[in-house]
């Protein structure tokens, strides 16, 4: 049958691996609708250079390594950290995770000594659950967002 599951391919939902592989394809559609997100984030009109990052661990630095998605620099003197989180519902942030966020963000500002202003940015499949953590992220993405029509190419 035409777009069915082959069989035996049945035993691979929801175990890890696939949970992994889904994470990786978002990243990547992430990636090819860079236009998308900076019109979600209101900036489409700003300059920008987009990459990820990633630096190792220097105790000696207060570093303890990090690697961040997607680093959008803007010419308006703001950096987004944008942290892209395949989820089969809204997101729900932790205080573990919050505490790793706060870590990559001291880690990029200690690296690089940037003394631009810093936003979060959660990039999503749904959305982001309101919690007690949910505060750390000024903007959400969602793939609903990522699958508009962008106005003005990067």
């Amino acid at each position: 049958m035409r777009g069915s599951i082959p069989q035996g391919q049945t035993h691979l939902l929801g175990t890890p691996r696939r949970n992994t592989w889904c994470g990786l394809a978002f990243e990547l559609v992430c990636l090819e609708h860079l236009p998308q997100i900076k019109q979600a984030l209101g900036i489409s009109g700003v300059v920008t250079h987009a990459h990820s990052w990633r630096c190792k661990a220097n105790p000696d630095g207060g570093i303890s390594g990090s690697q961040i998605d997607l680093l959008i620099a803007r010419q308006d003197r703001v950096i987004d950290i944008c942290e892209m989180k395949y989820a089969s519902t809204d997101y729900a942030m932790t205080k573990a995770y919050d505490q790793k966020l706060r870590g990559k963000a001291e880690d990029f500002r200690r690296a690089t000594k940037a003394r631009d202003a810093i936003h979060m940015v959660l990039i999503t499949t749904y959305g982001l659950t309101q919690n007690a953590y949910s505060g750390r992220f000024q903007s959400v993405v969602t793939a609903e967002d990522l699958l508009a029509q962008a106005s003005v190419p990067y």
